[in-house]
C-alpha cells in the first residue's frame, strides 16, 4: 500500500545515481545560448590583453554611463569569472564552454544532495529533482552560474558547524564569500543569509556553548568583510539599490517576476512553484520543529525570487535546509504525491534531451557577422542580445549596446531607434544613427520577447540612405550607402 511506500538504502543510492546522471546529461543537452556570455568573455580578453580592469566601456561607441555606481559594478564586479569565462573559451570553444557549465551545474546538485542525504528519502529525492530541474532554468554561461556550489557549501559549512561540527571547516567560509564577491554580485545574498545565522542562531541555540558562539560570530564578521574586497567594493550595495529603481531593470526580462512573466509572455516554471508549495506546507505543519534560522532564510529567498526570475535559483539552493532535516513530519502517501509530482517537470523538458550537443543556438546573426567581417564597418547598431556576440567576433569595430546597458539615456535610445520612432515630424530614429555616424545595422526579423515585426526594418528599407545587403529568416543587414558600396554577397533577395 502508498501508505507504507518506502524506499531502502539501495533503491536510494540507485535513485540518486540516476537523478544525477540524468541532470548531467540534461545540461550538456542545452546549446551556448546566453547572450551576455559574449561580452563577458570579450571582457575577459580585455582584462588578460591590457592587465587592468576596465574604467570605461571599451566596447561601445555611445558615451560612457555617467552614473559611476553602476559602471562600478557591472564593468569590475565580473573579472574573476569574466577571465575564467574566456579561459575555457579560448581553450576548448564551444565544446569546453558547454563542458565546463555542465560541470557547475552538476556539481551543484550533487552537494545539494550531500548536504541533505541524512534527511526523509523519498522528499529528499523529491527535493533533488526540483532543485535538478530548476537549475535547468539556469544553463546560462555567465558568472552567476559559477556561484550556484558555493551557495550549498555556505550552507554545508555554516549548518555543519551549528550542529556540532569542528570549528576548522567553519573558517571556509570567508573564503567562500572572498571568491564569490569577485564572481558576481550576488554575493549580497551570501550576506544577507550570513547576517540572519549570525542574528538568529546565537539567541535560538540554547545548546551551543559561549565559545563556539564567539568562533561563529568571528567567521561571520570576516565573511562579511570578505565581501567587500572586490574591485567593485565601494558600489557594491548602492549600485544594487540604485538598479533597483532604474529603467534597466524594468526593460530586462530575467528581472521580471514570475507573475510578470506568467501573464506577459507565458513562461512558466513548474519546479519553482511545486517547491513553493512544498516548503510552505512542510514549514506550515512543522513550524515547531523548524530551526528559526530556516524560517527565516527560506523567506528571505522566496521573497526575493518573487520580485525576479534570477532569484528564483537562490531560492531552491535553500530549500535543502528544510528537506535535510530528518524530523519533518509528512505522511508518506503525502511524500509520493510530492515525489511524482516532482517527475512532472523533468518529462516535460525530455524534449530537449540531446546529450553533448556542442554547439551555438541558432539565434545569432552568424551570416552577416561574414559579411561584416569583409566590409569592416566601424559603428553598428545591433540587436541588444546580439551585441556582445558582435563584438567579440569583430574587435576592430564597436555596437552601440550590448547587455550591460550601463546607461540608461542610451538604452531610450535604442528603444528610440528600434522602434523607429517619430514624432512631430521629426525622425528619432535616424537623428540618433546620424548622431552617432552608423555605418552597419543587424537586427532578427522580430524581437525575441514578443515575436512582433521590428519597426526599424521597415523605415530603413524606406531610406534612400540605407541599403539592404542581406536577410534570411533569422537576420538582415543595413549599410549606409554613402560608406559602402553596394554589394550583394551571399544575399538571399
Amino acid at each position: 500500500m502508498i501508505r507504507e511506500f518506502s524506499i531502502d538504502n539501495r533503491s536510494l543510492k540507485a535513485g540518486v545515481i540516476l537523478i544525477i546522471l540524468f541532470f548531467l546529461l540534461l545540461y550538456s543537452s542545452i546549446s551556448l545560448w546566453d547572450p551576455d556570455f559574449w561580452w563577458h568573455i570579450n571582457t575577459g580578453r580585455y582584462i588578460i590583453e591590457h592587465r587592468a580592469l576596465p574604467d570605461e566601456d571599451p566596447f561601445s561607441f555611445t558615451e560612457p554611463g555617467q552614473d559611476e555606481t553602476r559602471n562600478s559594478l557591472i564593468l569590475k564586479g565580473y573579472w574573476l569569472a569574466q577571465i575564467l569565462l574566456y579561459e575555457v573559451y579560448n581553450l576548448g570553444a564551444v565544446h569546453g564552454v558547454i563542458l565546463f557549465r555542465t560541470f557547475f551545474l552538476t556539481l551543484t546538485l550533487l552537494l545539494v544532495w550531500r548536504f541533505m542525504r541524512k534527511g526523509e528519502p523519498i522528499l529528499g529525492l523529491a527535493n533533488l529533482l526540483l532543485v535538478g530541474n530548476t537549475l535547468f532554468y539556469f544553463t546560462g554561461e555567465r558568472p552567476q552560474t559559477l556561484t550556484f556550489p558555493l551557495a550549498v557549501l555556505m550552507f554545508m559549512v555554516i549548518q555543519g558547524y551549528l550542529e556540532g561540527g569542528k570549528g576548522k571547516a567553519l573558517f571556509f567560509l570567508p573564503l567562500i564569500t572572498l571568491i564569490w564577491t569577485n564572481l558576481h554580485g550576488s554575493v549580497l545574498f551570501a550576506a544577507a543569509v550570513i547576517v540572519t545565522y549570525a542574528i538568529s542562531a546565537p539567541f535560538f541555540l540554547k545548546d551551543i556553548s559561549s565559545g563556539r558562539k564567539t568562533v561563529f560570530a568571528g567567521a561571520c564578521i570576516l565573511s562579511l568583510l570578505a565581501v567587500f574586497l572586490s574591485p567593485s567594493r565601494e558600489t557594491l550595495i548602492t549600485g544594487f539599490l540604485d538598479f533597483q529603481t532604474g529603467i534597466i531593470k524594468s526593460e530586462s526580462v530575467e528581472f521580471f517576476s514570475p507573475f510578470k512573466l506568467l501573464a506577459s509572455y507565458g513562461k512558466f516554471y513548474p519546479s519553482y512553484w511545486i517547491s513553493m508549495l512544498a516548503v510552505a506546507f512542510l514549514l506550515l505543519t512543522n513550524i515547531r520543529s523548524v530551526p528559526v534560522s530556516t524560517t527565516l532564510i527560506l523567506a528571505l529567498s522566496s521573497a526575493l525570487s518573487l520580485t525576479g526570475a534570477r532569484y528564483m535559483v537562490f531560492y531552491v539552493l535553500a530549500t535543502p535546509l528544510l528537506f535535510r532535516l530528518p524530523h519533518i513530519r509528512m505522511r508518506k502517501i503525502a511524500q509520493a504525491a510530492v515525489l511524482l509530482a516532482a517527475l512532472v517537470p523533468v518529462i516535460m523538458n525530455l524534449g530537449y534531451f540531446k546529450p553533448f550537443n556542442f554547439s551555438i543556438r541558432e539565434t545569432y546573426p552568424a551570416e552577416s557577422l561574414k559579411l561584416l567581417h569583409h566590409k569592416s564597418p566601424e559603428r553598428i547598431f545591433a540587436y541588444l542580445e546580439w551585441g556582445g556576440f558582435i563584438g567579440f567576433h569583430l574587435p576592430e569595430a564597436k555596437v552601440f549596446i550590448d547587455g550591460r546597458m550601463l546607461n540608461e539615456d542610451t538604452l531610450v535610445r535604442y528603444n528610440a531607434i528600434l522602434q523607429g520612432t517619430e514624432a512631430m515630424g521629426q525622425k528619432e530614429w535616424k537623428r540618433n544613427l546620424e548622431k552617432y555616424n552608423v555605418d552597419a545595422i543587424v537586427l532578427p526579423l522580430r524581437d525575441f520577447n514578443t515575436g512582433r515585426p521590428i519597426p526599424l526594418i521597415g523605415r530603413l528599407s524606406e531610406a534612400r540612405d540605407w541599403e539592404l545587403v542581406f536577410y534570411n529568416e533569422r537576420e538582415i543587414l543595413f549599410m549606409r550607402k554613402q560608406r559602402q558600396p553596394s554589394v550583394n554577397e551571399g544575399a538571399a533577395y
